[in-house]
This record gives structure tokens, sequence and C-alpha cells, in this order.
């Protein structure tokens, strides 16, 4: 489905993303854990194409085919799409009826890959499930999901997780055990997109 190969990013002059590799599968939800600060954004723009956002190096692959280069409208019209922080967006699609056993309403994607980045930015608790419940049915209907999360519970839900920090992928795995090694390991980012000597020996 996705994969990401090698990939480097400096912003005025600051390396943002190091040798960066991930892999998404066709039909999975992969989940992004990292600290603010890590990356996580610049990684969805990335993949996205948004403004300057263009790697230095390494390949972003979608289907077999080399999309780096790609614009934003080249890039949604072979199926990606980017959502951020705007919880509303999936709890308006009365996900609570599907929820209460009533007659299911499809929510329509036009997305193979869709990009939620943070998207239980500013969710109460309460309302999570109903969150959550809504990306499973986006992957129901055939999208593959890169949940993008600072939030362990999140990320419960998708088959796999990788952990981000400083701008690299750490670890994949499954998502019980990174989300215990991301709680365990990873604190409030001090070298914010630069890799600390701690993190080179992880």
């Amino acid at each position: 489905m996705l994969e990401i190969q090698n990939l480097y990013l400096s912003l005025n002059g600051k390396p943002i993303i190091t040798d960066l590799s991930l892999h998404v599968n066709e039909s999975e939800i992969h989940g992004v854990l990292g600290k603010n600060g890590t990356g996580k954004t610049t990684l969805a723009y990335l993949i996205m194409g948004v403004g300057n956002y263009i790697p230095s190096a390494g390949k972003m692959i979608l289907e077999g085919e080399d999309i780096t280069g790609l614009s934003v409208s080249q890039r949604a019209k072979k199926g990606i799409s980017l959502a951020w922080q705007e919880p509303a967006t999936y709890l308006d699609r009365d996900i609570d009826n599907t929820l209460s056993g009533g007659e299911r309403k499809r929510i329509e994607m036009a997305s193979i890959l869709a990009i939620l980045d943070e998207p239980d930015s500013g969710i109460d608790i309460l309302s999570l499930p109903f969150l959550l419940s809504a990306i499973l049915e986006m992957n129901k209907q055939g999208s593959s999901v890169l949940l993008i999360t600072h939030n362990e519970r999140v990320v419960e839900i998708a088959h796999s997780v990788s952990v981000l920090c400083a701008g690299r992928i750490l670890r994949t795995g499954k998502p019980r055990e990174m989300s215990l090694w991301f709680k365990e390991n990873c604190q409030p980012c001090a070298h914010v997109n630069e890799p600390s000597e701690e993190n080179d020996k992880l």
C-alpha cells in the first residue's frame, strides 16, 4: 500500500525527518505514536505533499508508484486524504446511530489512504469511542488509515503501531506492546527533532 523509504527533510537548515522508513499495509490501521515536536505533523504533510514539505532524500511509494514528486492534487486523485485536529468531522457522521444498533449509515470514503493527524485533539473522553468507531468504519469500508497521535488509547484500535521520535521510527510492533514501550520510554521531547545519545541506543 504505502512504503516510505529512508525519508529526510530539513526546514530552515534544521533536520526534522531523519532516515524515516515506514510501511502501511493494504486495509490496515497503522498507528504512529510520538510526543509533541517529534515530527508527527511533518510526516503527515510529507505524505500529502503540503506546501514546502519536500523531502531532500528518500521515496514514498503508493501501490507500487513513486509519488514523491507529485503535487497535493495529484496525490488526492490517487486516493490520499489528510485530516487533522477536527474531531467534529468524524462525529458529525451520525456514528452514534451505528453504535445504538439502528440502521447502519455508511461513511462514504473516496480515499484509499486516510492520514489522520491528531484526530483526538480537543475531544472529550466521552466522545472518544465515537471517534474510534468512525475510524474503524473508514477502515471497514476499504481505507487504509495512518493514525498519527500522542495518545496510547487511540492506537489501541490499530493493527500495528510505530513509535516516532526525533523524526525517525524507533520501532514497530503490536499496539499494546508499543503503547507500553512508549509510555515507559518516551518523555516530553527536550531534544525536539534532534536525536539524543540515549535515543541512538534504543
